[in-house]
């Protein structure tokens, strides 16, 4: 990460650059002025100016030269509690998540014996719970790792049919419970995307999720997957309030969400998470909503080779290196 491009150094830096414009006219002004000055007097009151101008600017020099390093300075320490906190999240908060998810599990299997109903939608409603704080950590863990370039996309051969399908099993329950139904329609049975499949999985499930939470009870959430000649759609539309253009346009930002208005619970970084992966793979988030209380979310991912993906890559990494 360059250091000056996160700081707010612009003002400082045409201030210097002023000057130091301001510094040369001044010399070339003293050297018209002494040549052309015949009398002694005043060529020492112009070389004494001249020296007094040039201290007062090589002074305001050094001055902001030690306001930047105390900045990089600044920035440096600022990094390095951000790794702190991400390492402390990754293993003092997510270890402990998955552990306490894997042994819900285990008991609800019945290898270590049978429970009763009542205790069983008991460590149900606790593995829904772990999970939601697991995912809750995860989400928070991953877009901190994007945001700061530590992720590297693995891309492969990913059958999106198929990516969809599964992320359909693994919200099931949560269609039950909302009592919503999911349609699947695709224009093609063998949609092929080159891409990474565990951060597009993510952002499916994460669009599902949405869809589902917002959606009205009884209703269905259709799902449907479009390619053409030069990209790949996935669309998500459910029936569910109408979202303000003005709310729309910040679904995407970190920490914002419109959960409260309609009484739900959230972090506020799924959709914004989803649009960082979807932009790393040189797509586009889809976002609409109409006033007949339907909304539709999804992405647009270009068709690409693995070879000219490759070389983009290597030019972006050639670019910020």
């Amino acid at each position: 990460m360059n250091c000056f491009s996160s700081l707010n150094l612009n003002i400082p830096g045409i201030i210097v650059i002023v000057h130091s414009v301001l510094l040369f006219l001044i010399v070339i002004a003293f050297l018209v002025l002494f040549i052309l000055e015949s009398n002694l007097n005043y060529r020492c009151l112009l070389v004494g100016a001249f020296s007094l101008l040039a201290v007062e600017q090589l002074c305001y020099y050094f001055m902001i030269q030690n306001k930047f390093k105390m900045n990089i300075d600044a920035e440096k320490r600022l990094q390095e509690q951000r790794e702190t906190y991400i390492a402390t999240l990754s293993h003092d908060l997510k270890t402990p998540a998955i552990a306490q998810v894997r042994a819900l599990e285990l008991l609800l299997s019945g290898q270590l014996g049978e429970f009763n109903d009542e205790q069983q939608e008991i460590l149900k409603l606790t593995l829904e719970s772990c999970n939601y704080m697991y995912n809750m950590v995860y989400t928070i863990l991953s877009t901190c790792k994007f945001e700061s370039g530590e992720i590297v996309l693995k891309y492969s051969n990913v059958d999106l049919c198929m990516l969809v399908r599964e992320c359909i099993n693994e919200v099931m329950d949560l269609c039950k419970s909302n009592s919503i139904s999911i349609n699947f329609i695709s224009s093609n049975s063998n949609v092929i995307l080159y891409a990474d499949r565990i951060e597009l999985k993510r952002v499916i499930v994460s669009l599902l999720v949405n869809a589902i939470n917002y959606a009205f009870s009884g209703t269905k959430v259709h799902i449907l997957v479009v390619q053409s000649d030069n990209n790949i759609q996935l669309r998500v539309k459910s029936s569910s309030p109408y979202i303000e253009p003005k709310v729309m346009d910040k679904l995407f930002k970190k920490y914002v969400t419109h959960s409260e208005k309609y009484n739900k619970v959230g972090v506020g970084l799924g959709l914004y998470l989803s649009k960082i992966i979807v932009e790393a793979h040189q797509g586009k988030i889809i976002a609409e909503s109409f006033k007949n209380h339907s909304n539709v979310f999804g992405f647009s991912i270009p068709i690409r080779e693995p070879e000219s993906l490759q070389l983009h890559q290597n030019i972006s990494a050639a670019i910020i290196s």
